[in-house]
């Protein structure tokens, strides 16, 4: 072979080796892009069987590679019957022009909010299929608060100003003018309801601080007795109107925590009457105070209320929150002083929850830390 020929085929094997090194380190950008998407992809064959998984898609089915890859995809989405296959994948599988939103099915039969792409392309002459999958569970959860909230508002502040409008109105054109009696009781009603507003507006703005952390707060050390004392002081009123025995049960011993008082007082006092307002007439509601563990103290308000529905507990804390939807109008409140309660207990280092059975009552209980 002459010299030119063999320079030819030197540099012809360099080109292809270059080429399959920019091919090698493109299909490596590739792998890697699609590992980091923060959106769960899978590619299926035109019968809709799926041939790779990235690690998102796996993490949103709650699944594996190896029980997911094989798979058929249209086992992994409901219809709106809650049966496998969707319309868009009842034959072969099709370009979708824009996301659908659909039910998706994790392996441990949990569902999840979802939008799906699905696009098609070609890989050594098969007709192969790219589907999108994006979890928008918590789009939905906040357009459900949205929409909660929407109305929450409108209970809260449109109903009231109406009523002080019409009022004014009646005023001006003379209605009470020889009816002084009811003037007086209908004005003391009319500022009930303007407390109310104002007391609304004042605890949005104290939760927007506490979230902020910019809320002064002087922590000292306190006595459980006296934060007990002062809560059981407030509401003992309200208790006696209903009926409704309060039972104290205090740490032995003179216990201690690291608190603002003004603001736990504020938390029990919001815990206690809550606990008194789902109470039947002649129940009992129960305020404990123990020592848990050498650096903690736990409070709980124990009542005899027809307890929360379980699939309202994860969201019981969150803002404008009402267990039923005529919660509000029944029982009153804005659906803020849980949020505001559970601003304060974590700011103070320590955390809220509860414990409810329907049917049951509730335990609602914080933990801050003890003085030690």
């Amino acid at each position: 072979m002459d010299q030119p020929a063999q320079e030819r085929i030197i540099q012809l094997s360099a080109q292809l080796e270059r080429s399959a090194r920019l091919v090698y380190d493109a299909e490596k950008r590739v792998r890697t892009l699609v590992t980091a998407m923060p959106t769960g992809i899978f590619v299926t064959d035109e019968a809709g069987v799926i041939a790779a998984a990235n690690p998102k898609s796996i993490d949103l089915f709650r699944s594996s590679a190896e029980q997911m890859v094989g798979q058929n995809i249209r086992q992994y989405f409901l219809s709106s019957t809650e049966q496998p296959q969707q319309e868009f994948f009842s034959d072969n599988l099709k370009e979708t022009a824009k996301p659908l939103e659909l039910t998706a099915l994790r392996t441990s039969g949990d569902k999840f909010a979802c939008e799906v792409q699905v696009r098609p392309f070609s890989s050594s002459g098969m007709v192969q299929f790219l589907v999108v999958v994006d979890d928008v569970s918590e789009r939905h959860e906040l357009e459900r608060m949205k929409k909660e909230f929407v109305a929450m508002v409108s209970h809260d502040l449109r109903t009231p100003l109406s009523s002080i409008q019409a009022f004014l109105t009646l005023i001006g054109e003379g209605v009470y003018e020889e009816r002084s009696a009811q003037l007086k009781q209908r004005a003391v009603s009319m500022g009930d309801e303007a407390l109310r507003l104002i007391t609304m507006i004042n605890s949005l703005l104290d939760l927007d601080k506490l979230e902020a952390g910019q809320l002064e707060m002087y922590f000292d050390e306190v006595a459980c007795s006296s934060l007990v004392e002062r809560s059981i002081q407030s509401i003992s009123s309200l208790a006696e109107n209903r009926h409704i025995k309060l039972e104290i049960l205090l740490p032995a011993g003179e216990t201690k925590v690291i608190a603002d008082a003004d603001y736990i007082v504020q938390v029990l006092i919001n815990l206690l009457s809550n606990a008194l307002k789902f109470s039947p007439a002649n129940g009992k509601v129960t305020l404990v105070a123990e020592a848990t563990g050498i650096d903690q103290v736990t409070f709980q308000v124990v009542d005899q209320g027809p307890g929360i529905p379980e699939e309202f507990l994860p969201r019981l804390f969150n803002r404008f929150e009402q267990a039923t939807a005529d919660d509000a109008r029944v029982r009153g409140g804005s659906g803020l002083g849980l949020s505001i309660a559970k601003a304060i207990v974590e700011q103070h280092g320590g955390s809220i929850g509860v414990d409810s059975v329907r049917g049951q009552g509730s335990s609602f209980w914080f933990v801050i830390p003890r003085s030690t």
